[in-house]
């Protein structure tokens, strides 16, 4: 039996996201406001012109590239996690097979000591970034010989499939 789900989240953008983007449209302004003189003049007119079309474009590339998501798919003991940026590029942040994972808990106070723990050489967050919603960590080996925190904020279907697939040390209410 085949056993599939996926769950897909938007990182809550915070305040220094917001700041950043204020900055990149005031600095488009500027440059347009730059650009703008050169206009009339008849050598540099059209280049002028395309020189603001480019500033507008690297604006807008730049701005959406900072929109992620992340996708989450647990299928036959196997967890893949990919970022998804500005809607368009994906990327694999994580293979996990489930059953070779230490421990799958919650990140509340109860686990610090295994949160915090040493041997873990590699810190993954691929979470929604939201103090209203619960955040999930699991501890796997890695190919280095270390281990490989990953922290994510599942629904109920990954969290039942990810109990399924490693209900020892699966730990959740």
């Amino acid at each position: 039996m085949n056993l599939y789900t996926e769950y897909m989240i938007a990182r809550k953008k915070s305040l220094v996201d917001y700041i950043i983007d204020v900055l990149i449209l005031i600095a488009a302004i500027l440059a347009t406001g730059f650009l703008s003189c050169f206009i009339f003049v008849q050598l540099y007119g059209m280049i002028a012109v395309l020189a603001i079309f480019g500033v507008w474009y690297l604006a807008y590339i730049v701005i959406t590239s900072r929109h992620i998501e992340y996708e989450y798919c647990v299928a036959n003991g196997e967890m893949e996690v990919d970022r998804i940026i500005g809607k368009k590029k994906r990327k694999n942040v994580a293979t996990i097979e489930i059953p070779t994972a230490e421990i799958i808990a919650p990140a509340v106070v109860d686990y610090t000591k295994q949160y915090d723990r040493e041997g873990i050489n590699n810190r993954i967050d691929a979470s929604k970034r939201d103090n209203a919603v619960l955040d999930f960590f699991i501890i796997y080996p890695n190919d280095n010989g270390g281990f490989t925190r990953l922290l994510f904020t599942p629904n109920m279907g990954v969290l039942e499939m990810i109990k399924k697939a490693n209900p020892r040390n699966t730990f959740f209410e």
